[in-house]
């Protein structure tokens, strides 16, 4: 199956308003290839979060989860150069491609959680905890989300 990851059904059945145009007929029925990987990452994220304590990153987890009992919703971002340095120092595309490939994510993102959760997930509302990574890093950021877990009661 070639990734999906987090990428709407295609621009044609967007468009067109119908969810079935990428589709392939199982047992009569038609579906879109799409929202079988969303079907099937939904039923893992539950799966997971029923088994105890987990990290779940995207895949409109916090959409899929929301209502759950300990549910910590957080967002995590940076100023645009240093999200390219990060990616730089991680080797995944050409320097020139780097900037592009971070905005193509960004919007890939977006539209996936417009569609499936109907919300945008960039707005702070969606979240309990957001903090700027520029500054303090993913160290930092590992030692707020541990310093509101007690601050919550929930570690």
């Amino acid at each position: 199956m070639e990734r999906q990851d987090e990428k709407p059904v295609s621009a044609s059945a967007f468009l067109s308003g119908n969810v079935f145009a990428d589709s392939a007929s199982i047992g009569g029925a038609f579906y879109s290839q799409s929202q079988l990987v969303y079907d099937a990452e939904k039923k893992a994220i539950l799966d997971a979060a029923d088994k105890g304590g987990c990290v779940i990153i995207g895949r409109c987890a916090d959409y899929v989860l929301d209502g759950t009992e300990g549910l910590i919703r957080v967002f995590l971002y940076a100023d645009i150069k240093v999200r390219e340095e990060r990616v730089r120092e991680r080797n995944l595309y050409a320097d020139k491609d780097v900037l592009k490939n971070i905005h193509r994510i960004d919007r890939e993102r977006r539209d996936y959680n417009r569609y499936y959760a109907g919300r945008d997930w960039e707005k702070p509302e969606n979240y309990d905890l957001l903090i700027n990574t520029t500054q303090i890093g993913v160290d930092g950021a590992v030692q707020l989300i541990k310093d509101y877990l007690k601050m919550r009661g929930l570690l």
